[in-house]
């Protein structure tokens, strides 16, 4: 569900999003660098500031409420993948691709910057007995 609402929210925000929010996205992005131990919340944060700028009120809400709804997933996903660095990243490309305006190429990144690191802690789980 996150996937599919997220990518929505971005897919419709990008062609609004200004300079200014590009630039708090950035600046978010930083203090994750500065402050990993913030990582969710910064997360969070970065996320939401990219789908705001879409205007749909409803969304953004739906999409916070998922994200809440998984934090305590967040921090083991991060522990067990150890994919603190990919995630950076990917935040990277991902702001690239949005300040270019490419929607489908930054929509399909951010599928798999969602997807892929549950996909792999499952797997890690599994493979220690633990899931």
């Amino acid at each position: 569900m996150r996937a599919a609402l997220e990518c929505c929210a971005l897919r419709a925000a990008i062609p609004k999003l200004t300079a200014g929010d590009l630039q708090r996205a950035a600046q978010v992005l930083d203090r994750i660098d500065l402050q990993p131990e913030r990582w969710v919340a910064l997360n969070t944060a970065v996320h939401t500031i990219l789908y705001k700028a879409a205007e749909r009120p409803r969304l953004l809400a739906e999409i916070l409420s998922l994200q809440r709804s998984v934090e305590r997933y967040l921090y083991q996903e991060v522990k067990v993948t150890n994919n603190f660095a990919e995630s950076q990243r990917e935040h990277h490309r991902l702001l690239d691709l949005v300040k270019r305006k490419k929607i489908e190429e930054a929509c399909s990144l951010l599928n798999d910057h969602i997807l892929k690191p549950g996909r792999i802690l499952v797997s890690k789980l599994r493979k220690s007995g633990h899931a």
